[in-house]
């Protein structure tokens, strides 16, 4: 009962924490689209506070845009992701633009992945849906941070349903980057 009630407060704590990077995301799109900037200064950050299973150790966290192997059906977006050794959870909040010009509508998502393993060097977090396994791969060394998702069960009725409107499904691996030159190399290739 009481690692319920941890668990509610602690999500309740990241939707607060989600509502306020989303509200970020929308301030500084708006300033940069006025001023005509890229939102590029707070785009990438890795925070590693060490292994220990107080609250504040065991505590990963990085934020970026997300790059991939596959045409990203959003590719402005911007991530952060937290991860709990003592929950034994990371969380992966994500703010994309989505209509005409990427500035007509701000979409947010959480995901939720469970922690398979956590040492000094590597963290895997898996989460496994009904048509698909996504697996995030944090390299505390290198700070570099991927996400795979594999299909599964491509052969049940709504896995199949999905596979028809998205087209032939592939693995997909997303890197995590400084989204801030992508974001530069884009307006100034609007401006041209």
């Amino acid at each position: 009962m009481k690692k319920n009630i941890k668990k509610g407060i602690f999500i309740l704590g990241i939707i607060v924490l989600m509502s306020i990077f989303a509200w970020q995301f929308i301030k500084i799109n708006n300033l940069s689209r006025n001023a005509n900037l890229p939102p590029s200064p707070w785009l990438d950050s890795f925070y590693d506070a060490g292994n220990d299973d107080s609250l504040f150790g065991g505590y990963v966290s990085a934020k970026g845009t997300w790059e991939s192997n596959l045409k990203l059906a959003y590719p402005y977006n911007i991530n952060q992701i937290d991860c709990w050794k003592k929950w034994e959870y990371c969380f992966v909040a994500e703010a994309y633009t989505t209509g005409y010009e990427r500035n007509n509508m701000i979409n947010t998502d959480i995901n939720y992945l469970e922690i398979e393993s956590w040492d000094s060097y590597k963290i895997i977090a898996k989460n496994t849906g009904m048509c698909a396994e996504t697996i995030l791969t944090i390299d505390r060394t290198s700070e570099k941070i991927t996400e795979i998702t594999t299909p599964i069960n491509t052969e049940t009725d709504g896995c199949k349903s999905g596979a028809k409107l998205l087209g032939e499904i592939e693995v997909q691996t997303n890197v995590l980057i400084d989204g801030s030159k992508k974001w530069i190399d884009e307006f100034i290739s609007h401006k041209k």
